[in-house]
């Protein structure tokens, strides 16, 4: 499948969660109401960053080195595996030790027994697993497919959050947070069988019991070391404000802000569907710097725009939707679009530097705005409460982006001016698609 095609593809299924996943969080809150807002925040932060922190960046690795086809996939499905399941086991550790010690680092106190801890890192271990096979995909470039099933997968989701609504709605079951984070967890699992059958029966992979040597795991985490530490410190930049409100403001405080913060960040959407596939065409070497920079620019004006034309109605959607206890979160989205429309063109350029194996850029620029995150989030919530945190997120968002844009002006030898406007070769390059897609439907 073209770059175009893929793009797309990744785009519509993007688009498809977008929507999804915006009714979902109507959904959720209307079923958890403002505490287990802030209780599935929590779940859902602490699972993420443990998935990241166990996962070493290898999926960043995988999909760098089956782009280049110097991996085997059956010894890489075989020793992630194993992998998984050793990180279920320590993961399983960690969160027991801490939760004994009745700390809520990961896991809300009232989940803190066996059974809660044991389904929290069962689910790691098919996250992780899961987001390797995707990484095979996505190094294979059969993205279209992975897309069907994320789409799938979204609609099933959708279906299970109309009917756990319609059951905590009139009392036959009363749904807590954890039986949300549960239900996401299912339904993504579930992935697995569908793309292991992909690659084995439609791609056409036999299936021999190999496993990496260590050699090649070597490679894997020197590769995956850097990309680890650039997506870890790039995660604690999205996510570190969570843990920060919720230790000042109390975890209602953190109901209100997450929900402004995954609503902002849904502005990501175009330039995350960009930057999914343009890592292993990058890798592989087949897109030129101006379709690159042209890329970049198209996304970050269009959403600029788009963003522009929703503000005025934020307030009265946020009221309509999610009622009066949230009213608030609308003054938290519209300071955190300040930072979120920029942050764009990190997602876009941030896959130029890692298909160039330039990780170091990417760690460098998130550390830059991990540092603007700690230092302000201390200086402005417990003043300015969750104002203080917006305007510490925008602050890092802003950093992030201005490093990405000024080392990528350097590598690439162009002018600042070019990253973020239209030049006349740009205007030439629009008129031309426009006038072959109208040619195409004259001669349909």
């Amino acid at each position: 499948m073209s770059f175009i095609k893929n793009v797309l593809s990744t785009f519509f299924s993007n688009s498809v969660g977008m929507v999804m996943g915006f009714v979902n969080s109507v959904l959720t809150i209307r079923i958890l109401g403002l505490l287990g807002k802030g209780e599935i925040t929590i779940l859902n932060t602490s699972f993420s960053l443990l998935v990241m922190v166990m996962g070493l960046g290898m999926h960043t690795a995988i999909i760098f080195y089956i782009s280049q086809k110097k991996l085997n996939i059956n010894k890489v499905i075989n020793s992630f595996i194993v992998l998984s399941i050793f990180v279920g086991l320590v993961s399983f550790y960690i969160i027991y030790y801490y939760s004994s010690k009745n700390l809520e680092i990961f896991l809300p106190k009232i989940y803190h027994n066996t059974s809660y801890i044991l389904w929290f890192s069962v689910f790691i271990i098919s996250s992780i697993f899961l987001s390797v096979l995707k990484s095979i995909l996505n190094g294979l470039k059969k993205i279209d497919f992975q897309n069907i099933v994320n789409v799938i997968s979204i609609i099933v989701l959708f279906i299970s959050f109309i009917i756990f609504y319609f059951i905590n709605k009139f009392g036959i079951v009363n749904i807590n947070s954890f039986d949300i984070f549960m239900l996401i967890q299912v339904v993504s699992t579930l992935q697995i069988l569908v793309l292991v059958y992909y690659l084995y029966n439609v791609i056409g992979l036999t299936y021999s019991f190999n496993f990496l040597s260590l050699s090649q795991l070597k490679m894997l985490v020197t590769w995956g070391g850097i990309a680890f530490l650039a997506t870890t410190v790039q995660f604690l930049n999205y996510r570190l404000d969570f843990w920060f409100v919720e230790y000042y403001l109390g975890i209602p405080k953190l109901g209100i802000y997450s929900l402004s913060s995954n609503l902002s960040q849904m502005v990501w959407m175009v330039s995350k569907s960009f930057s999914l596939v343009l890592f292993p065409y990058i890798a592989a070497k087949s897109l030129t710097q101006k379709k690159i920079v042209f890329i970049n620019k198209t996304i970050f004006l269009l959403m600029a725009f788009f963003v522009l034309i929703a503000l005025p109605f934020i307030t009265y959607f946020i009221k309509l939707l999610y009622g009066v206890d949230f009213i608030l979160s609308s003054l938290i989205l519209k300071i955190l679009l300040i930072g979120t429309v920029p942050f764009i063109m990190s997602n876009i350029l941030g896959s130029y530097f890692s298909g160039n194996n330039l990780l170091k850029i990417n760690l460098l620029a998130s550390f830059v705005g991990l540092i603007i995150t700690v230092i302000f989030d201390l200086l402005l919530i417990p003043r300015y409460g969750l104002v203080g945190s917006s305007i510490a997120t925008v602050l890092s968002y802003l950093s992030t982006t201005i490093c990405i844009v000024l080392f990528f002006v350097y590598y690439e030898k162009i002018s600042i001016k070019n990253v973020f406007l239209y030049s006349k070769e740009d205007y030439l390059t629009i008129k031309k698609i426009i006038n072959e897609k109208f040619r195409n439907k004259k001669i349909l």
